[in-house]
């Protein structure tokens, strides 16, 4: 039998404190991301304004579709429906 420990036990483990820091963050950032969400979908309904998918050019936002346009808000890419 060998003594040296396997090379599976050798390897440091973060301090649990860290994970739960990291998953404390995790459960934030996702419960703010919904209300984020939530609070865009109703300015997009109160100004008759509807969310698309990701911007086929430059992919880092979402389209808004109103008056028969879609128009990205980070790249400026519009066109018409």
């Amino acid at each position: 039998m060998d003594p040296r420990p396997s090379p599976s036990s050798r390897r440091p483990r973060p301090p649990v404190s860290r994970l739960d820091r990291m998953e404390r963050r995790l459960e934030t950032t996702e419960i703010r991301l919904e209300r984020l969400q939530n609070t865009l979908d109703g300015v997009a309904r109160a100004t008759g304004v509807s969310i698309g998918g990701p911007c086929n050019r430059c992919g880092r936002s979402h389209v808004l579709i109103e008056g028969g346009r879609i128009v990205c808000p980070e790249c400026r890419f519009s066109q018409s429906v």
